[in-house]
């Protein structure tokens, strides 16, 4: 079936009469009683399928990003949290920093010093209000002389 012509409309089947699939697009005739041969395109059905779609497709980044999230065992982070990503990337830095220094602390206990001083760093510039982990890396740089 050779398509003739192809047209694009608000409303869907209330405007161009013929068969419709999915609300998106429909094949209808432009002479009453000859075979359908002409695409319509609905923008009213385009627009609602995008945003399902995208709405699809960031929950589905949401989700995969709190599963990546939850492989650590030190993570702080909430679903919630991967939810309003965009909106709490602050308060998000500093649960990771968080996680940061109660990994380095576990590492210090175990008396692995060096792996210690690297998550501690990196836990206090970006959660620097940690009182204890600044004491415990002014431990390690006191080891070290």
């Amino acid at each position: 079936m050779a398509i003739r012509r192809l047209k694009f409309v608000w409303g869907g089947s209330r405007v161009v009469p013929g068969r419709w699939y999915w609300g998106l697009f429909g094949f209808y005739s432009r002479v009453e009683g000859k075979r359908e041969d002409c695409l319509a395109i609905s923008g009213r059905g385009l627009l609602q399928w995008s945003s399902v779609l995208a709405v699809a497709a960031y929950l589905t980044g949401v989700t995969a990003l709190y599963y990546l999230w939850e492989r650590n065992p030190y993570n702080v982070l909430s679903y919630t949290d991967a939810l309003f990503y965009p909106f709490r990337r602050d308060a998000i830095q500093a649960k990771k920093g968080q996680g940061f220094i109660a990994q380095g602390t576990d590492l210090w206990r175990q008396k692995k010093y060096h792996e210690s001083a690297s998550l501690l760093r990196q836990g206090l510039a970006r959660f620097p209000q940690d009182f204890r982990a600044r004491i415990t890396l002014a431990k390690y740089y006191l080891l070290l002389n």
